[in-house]
């Protein structure tokens, strides 16, 4: 008759735990392909976006801020859709040629960061841009008035909501911000563009009708004076290491 050899639980515990701990040169090898893998990840460009779909989001459905979104650009995807691409469609035509800097910017392309860098090196502070100052106005005066519009006249189950005319200044400053903090390399902090808004308010009990747009002149204004370098972060190890020899 055969004999049956039976094993101790204690036994099959200790080889399960001999084969767990493995060898010093398997865990460190283990380290090593994962720090790889984390190296390649953060090192990874995006997605790549194409020229060509940009422009037919663009084409078909540029007014309403298609292409921005596309390319990840949510802000300025959302003034379009606000004004219809930038007041009935200006700022959509004006961007015709400006499709295949918006994608190599989307892209992170080497070039790109590069002469993004330069310029931010060259320039310690963003430059004035007369386009970006013109923006600043419109979308605040716009916003201010979409506010103005909002609080009613006239009493609403009992309550008189006209206390409400001071937000006017909150969303004027909000869309002087959203505005200035568009392009990449140009900020503009919303504390600035705030207290800029609320100092001017005043004027609204000496000039009446013309109060939103002195706020939308007024505050981009001050803004201009505050501006601040983008920290837009990057997933590209390269664009990190070259923004921290400027930052």
């Amino acid at each position: 008759m055969g004999t049956t050899q039976t094993v101790s639980p204690a036994a099959g515990k200790d080889k399960t735990n001999d084969t767990s701990k493995g060898s010093p040169s398997k865990a460190k090898s283990n380290g090593q392909v994962q720090g790889k893998t984390k190296n390649k990840e953060v090192n990874a460009l995006p997605p790549q976006k194409s020229v060509v779909i940009a422009y037919l989001c663009w084409l078909f459905g540029g007014i309403f801020g298609l292409h921005h979104l596309y390319l990840h650009r949510d802000r300025h995807a959302f003034i379009w859709w606000c004004t219809l691409g930038g007041y009935m469609g200006i700022g959509w035509m004006g961007e015709l040629f400006l499709i295949p800097e918006y994608v190599r910017d989307a892209n992170e392309d080497p070039k790109f960061v590069k002469m993004f860098v330069a310029k931010l090196q060259a320039y310690p502070k963003p430059p004035y841009s007369s386009k970006r100052f013109v923006g600043q106005v419109m979308i605040g005066h716009l916003f201010g008035q979409v506010c103005s519009m909002a609080i009613p006249e006239t009493l609403v189950v009992g309550w008189d909501l006209s206390f409400l005319h001071w937000a006017i200044p909150l969303f004027v400053s909000l869309g002087v911000w959203l505005v200035g903090n568009i392009w990449p390399g140009a900020g503009c902090m919303v504390g600035t563009a705030l207290l800029a808004a609320y100092l001017a308010y005043p004027a609204r009990y000496l000039i009446y009708d013309e109060t939103y747009s002195v706020l939308a002149h007024w505050s981009p204004a001050y803004s201009v004076l505050s501006k601040i370098k983008s920290n837009r972060r990057r997933k590209n190890k390269q664009y990190q290491e070259e923004e921290a020899i400027v930052l």
